[in-house]
This record gives structure tokens, sequence and C-alpha cells, in this order.
């Protein structure tokens, strides 16, 4: 097949006679030489060219150069040129003599003939270049606001529904006061009542939880989900918030929202919250409160995702908090170590080790310890050379041997070795808190002193929690999978018992013979 022809950016500086009609006589023609680069630019679309004259798509991948040439001979594009010869090129007694240049007469009226004003003919820039601006100026309102990245297609959509409309874009103005007061008096009212009114209508289930807001207080959210037959979904909206959160508070915001917008008791159907003293008190807590007014609703149970996380916190208890207590210790070493972090970094390239910040589980969601577990096992090797900077020196040639069993499992060459030496002089060398003296020997008794306990226990963790994790995962999505529980609840139970039972002890056996006992009783029954 034919080669496609590729550019030359010498091309643009080439020059191509063309003949256009003389200035001021139209009967004669002239034949001037115009530079390529004046008119032609290259996009980033293989084959092709911009001519900003025409606006036109010139493909040179058969023809090279010559197509270019060719474009510029044609009379879409002379016409053009000489366009831009007559009408952008004005007389100066049409504007008047510009103040920076000198007057050709004593006389000040008397401007001098000669002296023009040239307008700028407007750029026609191509399609591929506004949308690359469009894009840099998305990227630095987020790097000037301290926006997460997730905000630049949630910018882009708004400004594609603003654009649709440009007059009202024009005249479009809002300071953060008024921001504040349409908010809640405007936005948040309107929100309320459309969703009282469905509420009014509809069955509905109330979801209470705690959460943390931007500014980093602890807000306890009500929200309610309900069928739209609109949408044909359900959909979930905020109904209320309280920040000092007792039974009490939180029952009376509640009776509060159902009779401020006449919201009926009657069309309550569930209420799911935690386990906690506040929700489930058995004398003062908001279900024996909230008792007096739905007395139709029945005691199933918690949360059942509370429950696996409560489950893996008993499961892990045994442990005695192992390497719970190290991830808390590495978490404050790094975060007031700042230099200790790019050491850390520089070690893991040395070893091949995808470096990413070090991770601190959330104490009451233990199943977050799954995913530091995870962070750590991959990084156990470089924060094991990082901290043998920290063994006493007098104990440094007893653990050597994981160093040099690291070092050939990596296959780190001798400049690695040599610059890892100079990381250990320069970490040895720092002066540290007693706090941070105190919390180093912590660390380095987990990574040293009883470090096959320590993987044992990293192990575990990342082989059965995963278990749990998959189902907290499931049931802590937007849409509701109440269909899924009971079959979800049954295969994680047989998931989680065929870790501790043998397949070969079980096959061709039945009740009777693994559970006599039971079944005994079951026969009674």
């Amino acid at each position: 097949c034919e080669r496609k022809k590729k550019f030359k950016f010498e091309w643009l500086n080439k020059s191509v006679k063309i003949k256009l009609p003389a200035k001021g006589n139209n009967t004669s023609v002239e034949e001037i030489a115009v530079k390529v680069g004046d008119s032609i630019k290259k996009i980033d679309i293989s084959g092709t060219v911009n001519c900003q004259l025409c606006s036109d798509t010139i493909y040179y991948g058969k023809r090279g150069f010559s197509a270019i040439s060719s474009h510029l001979q044609t009379k879409k594009h002379l016409s053009k040129i000489q366009a831009k010869r007559e009408n952008y090129t004005l007389p100066a007694n049409f504007f008047g003599v510009s103040k920076s240049a000198a007057p050709c007469s004593a006389v000040p009226s008397a401007p001098c003939a000669s002296s023009s004003t040239t307008i700028q003919m407007p750029v026609n820039v191509p399609q591929s270049d506004r949308i690359t601006n469009a894009q840099s100026l998305i990227l630095g309102v987020l790097a000037e606001n301290n926006l997460p990245f997730t905000m630049s297609p949630v910018l882009i959509e708004l400004s594609k529904v603003l654009a649709s409309d440009k007059k009202a874009l024009n005249h479009l103005n809002m300071s953060r006061t008024a921001a504040s007061y349409k908010m809640r008096l405007g936005l948040a009212k309107t929100f309320m009542d459309e969703t009282a009114e469905n509420l009014r209508s509809s069955k509905f289930s109330l979801n209470i939880d705690e959460a943390t807001s931007n500014n980093f207080k602890r807000v306890l959210s009500v929200l309610v989900s309900y069928f739209s037959p609109i949408q044909n979904k359900v959909i979930i909206e905020h109904l209320a918030s309280v920040i000092r959160v007792t039974s009490e508070s939180l029952f009376k915001e509640i009776v509060k929202v159902f009779e401020d917008h006449n919201i009926p008791w009657d069309n309550l159907m569930s209420i799911l919250m935690d386990s906690c003293n506040v929700m489930r008190g058995s004398k003062s807590g908001l279900e024996a409160r909230i008792r007096e007014k739905t007395t139709h609703l029945l005691d199933i149970d918690g949360d059942s995702c509370h429950h696996i996380h409560n489950s893996a916190k008993k499961l892990c208890k045994p442990f005695k908090g192992h390497v719970e207590k190290y991830f808390t210790n590495v978490f404050n070493d790094f975060k007031w170590s700042p230099d200790q972090k790019e050491c850390c970094s520089e070690i893991c390239l040395i070893l091949g080790i995808k470096f990413t910040a070090i991770e601190n589980m959330v104490p009451f969601r233990w199943l977050s310890c799954y995913d530091v577990s995870l962070s750590h096992l991959r990084i156990l090797d470089a924060l094991s050379i990082l901290y043998f900077a920290f063994i006493p020196h007098s104990d440094k040639s007893i653990y050597f041997s994981i160093l040099a069993s690291i070092y050939l499992e990596k296959n780190v060459s001798s400049e690695g070795k040599a610059r890892i030496k100079e990381i250990h002089q320069y970490l040895s060398e720092k002066k540290m808190t007693p706090e941070g003296i105190s919390r180093k020997e912590r660390i380095v008794q987990k990574l040293f002193k009883e470090r096959m306990r320590t993987q044992l226990v990293l192990h575990f963790y990342t082989a059965v929690l995963p278990l749990l994790k998959k189902y907290v995962c499931l049931f802590q999505t937007k849409e509701p999978l109440i269909h899924k529980l009971y079959d979800e609840q049954e295969q994680l139970f047989l998931d989680f018992l065929s870790c501790f039972l043998k397949h070969e002890v079980l096959k061709g056996k039945n009740v009777n013979h693994l559970f006599p006992s039971m079944y005994q009783k079951m026969k009674l029954c």
C-alpha cells in the first residue's frame, strides 16, 4: 500500500507565488509571494493541516506539500487573501493619527496621508485548540481553589448547561452572602417541600447514621428512601441533621420534621440504625421513644453492615491489637516526619515497589483494617529497610540477615545498596523527641523482634477479612438490595465456615454422622 507522507515543519517557512488583482486596478494582475505559515497550521490529526483563512481541513497524506500549495491557489483562498488586503488595511485619516507616530507637518489637523493603522484580522482558532484551552481553564480553576479532580466532569457538565442560555449567563452573578441566603431559604426549602410532598403520599424508610462534615464535625444525618412513580426507582434524599446527638434531641428533631410538614407516621415502614445505646437503648434510646409514634413497626435487628464490622472486631480480638497499634505508630511517625516519607519513597523505587501514602485504620470501621493490612504487606520490605536505621548499633548484626534476604529477593544493585546506606546514615543522625524515639522503638519491635508474628497476623487479615469486606461493600451501595440480603448472608456464612472445615471429612456424611446429638433433638421436635 502507498506510504503516507510525513509533515515537515519547514513547509511553513516556504513561500508560494500567487496571482491577485493589483491594488486600485482590477484590470491588471500582480504576482506576490505568500508565506505558507501565515495561513496554514498543523493540527493534532494525522495527515491533516488547517487553513485559518478558509477554515478548511487539508489532507496532505498522499500528495505532501503539493496538496497545501494547491489549496493556496484555489479560488476560495485567493478571494480570502484579496479581501484581507482590501478591507483590513485602512487609511490613517479614518482613525486619526496615532499618538506614538511622529507628526508629518507642523499643522496637527493635517495628518500625513501615508500613515496608516492596520486592524488585526481575527484568528480562526481550530476546534482542537479551543478544547485544549477550555480544559486548561478548568484545570486552573481546580488548582487555584484546591478542588479535587473528581470535580472536573461536574464543572464541564455545568458549563454545558449554563452555555445553553447565553443571555442569562452574561447577566449571571452571585456573591458569597447571596449564595448562602439562597441556598438556605431558597433551594433547601424547595427541596424539603418537594420531599415532604412525596412522603405524604408514599411509603418510606428512614436511615439514621453518623458522619463527618467537611469542617470535621460529627453530624448525625437522617436520610429517607422511597419509591418514586415518576422516576420509576427508589430515591434517597436528606431529611434532617443533628449536631448535638442524644436520643431525646434526635427524637424531637424527627417529630418536628413530621409535624411541620404534616407527614403521616403510618407511611413510615422501617428505620435503619446502628446498635449504639443512643439508638437502641432499651429504656431511653431512640427506638424506645419512637415506638410511641410507630406502634406498627416490628423490631427485626440492627444494621447488618454494622454487625459485620463488629464481627470483624471480635474475630481480631485474640490478637490483642498487635498490628493495629503498629499501623497507628507507623502512620503517626510518617505524619510528623516528612523527610522520612521521602526516604521511604526512594527505598521503594530502589526495590521496585509502588509507594503510596501510609494509611491508618478507622477505629469504628474495623474492616478498614483489611485495606491497611494490604498496604503494609506491599511495603513491608521497604519499611524494614527504613527502620533498620533506628535499631541500636549493637543489635544490627543480629537482624542484618533480614536486609540481606530482601536485597537478594529484590535483586538490589550495588548502587542501590550504597544509596540505602546513605539513607541509613542520614536517618541515624536525626534529632528526635522522646515521643519519637519511643514510637520508633515500638515499630522496630514489630518489624524485627516480632517479625514472624506480624507477618502471620497480616496474612491472616488479608485472607479472611475479604469475605466480610465483600458483603459490606455490596450493601453499602446507593441502590436498595434487600431482595439479596438472605442469599448473601447465607453465602457469607458458608464461605466463612469453609475456612475452618475440611472437605474430605464432610464428604459422604449426613447430619446424623456429624452431629448425632443435634439430630436426636431434631427428631424429638
